[in-house]
């Protein structure tokens, strides 16, 4: 298995939200891969505890490459609990607010997803990333979102 490491960005975005009041918190962070940049996801956690999920929007590939985004590819799935571990449902893009961010490089829909050999690789990148980050860990989980070291940045709508 290869050697991740996670570097959190330090500040994350309050989103308004048009299904409820309580709004939405995204957070981002950059995974290395044997010490290379490899993916960078971001991570949107509604703030209304009582449905519990994340919304994932991950891409992996040549992060290290800036000129070009044909070796990456992107995938939006949903994390939610499932007894003392997680479930990640699979999305398409459409889900995903990154959908139109050209770096993250092609999507993979739901239908392809299955087919993609890097599906297995999405999904170990996805358990490093809810595993390792505080902020989705602790959603995940049913606590308060830890979002120490993080600074709240701004409102937006969506």
């Amino acid at each position: 298995m290869p050697a991740y490491s996670l570097e959190l960005a330090n500040s994350t975005s309050r989103l308004n939200c048009s299904c409820c009041t309580f709004g939405m918190t995204s957070v981002c962070g950059f995974i290395s891969k044997d010490g290379r940049p490899y993916s960078v996801y971001y991570a949107l956690i509604h703030n209304n505890r009582k449905d519990i999920f994340v919304r994932l929007s991950i891409s992996v590939g040549e992060w290290w490459n800036h000129k070009s985004y044909e070796n990456r590819y992107a995938l939006c799935m949903d994390v939610t609990p499932n007894r003392k571990t997680w479930r990640m449902s699979v999305r398409d893009a459409i889900y995903s607010p990154q959908q139109n961010f050209v770096p993250f490089g092609q999507w993979l829909s739901v239908k392809k997803a299955g087919d993609n050999p890097l599906l297995e690789e999405i999904m170990d990148v996805a358990n490093f990333i809810v595993a390792h980050d505080p902020a989705v860990l602790t959603c995940i989980t049913g606590q308060k979102p830890d979002y120490t070291g993080r600074d709240m940045q701004r409102f937006t709508e969506n």
